[in-house]
């Protein structure tokens, strides 16, 4: 079972790149639109681009140990089914929830995938990123995936004040209904 692992992680992590490059959410809470309205100046491009170079740094991780055997992968028969079974799952919640952003990007979402969670994308990242840190352990990459984890929780916090001041007592209404995440 361990042999088909790299092939599968490689496959996981591919996923996310085609997410992250071809299909970009231009929602209305979307970080992309908050900072393109917004005078950030040289402090906020350089925290924009060093957060951006962490997620990728985080992203390709995975794949240079797996390539070049940096440390080994899970071997019980358990852990890995688990753990590729939650993999998929995030990967499912968080393209799911990108491809409802999509098909109308100037809508508050409240349903489908927002009705559970008010951040199902950072969901469905973070529960990707945690089961890989089981598929593949590694204190530098568990290490990484907290710093992503707090970076998507920051920004979530960001798009939520764009969200209120875009569609009002609507949002506030979701945001008492609705939670910020099914984690925390």
């Amino acid at each position: 079972m361990i042999q088909f692992l790299p092939y599968f992680i490689s496959l996981a992590y591919l996923t996310l790149l085609i997410e992250l490059v071809f299909f970009p959410v231009t929602s209305q809470g979307s970080t992309f639109r908050i900072l393109k309205g917004r005078k950030t100046g040289l402090i906020g491009s350089i925290l924009a681009l060093s957060s951006n170079l962490l997620v990728l740094g985080i992203i390709a991780y995975p794949l240079v140990n797996i390539y070049f055997h940096l440390h080994s992968l899970s071997t019980s028969s358990w852990v890995i089914i688990t753990g590729l079974i939650l993999v998929v799952l995030g990967r499912v919640l968080s393209f799911g929830a990108m491809v409802q952003l999509r098909k109308n990007p100037e809508k508050l979402h409240n349903d489908g995938y927002f009705k559970w969670t008010r951040n199902p994308n950072i969901d469905g990242t973070t529960t990707f990123l945690f089961c890989m840190c089981v598929l593949m352990p590694s204190i530098i990459f568990f290490s990484g995936c907290i710093l992503v984890f707090i970076y998507l929780k920051n920004r979530a916090k960001l798009e939520e004040k764009f969200l209120l001041e875009a569609f009002g007592n609507q949002y506030v209404a979701y945001k008492n209904r609705t939670r910020s995440s099914l984690y925390i």
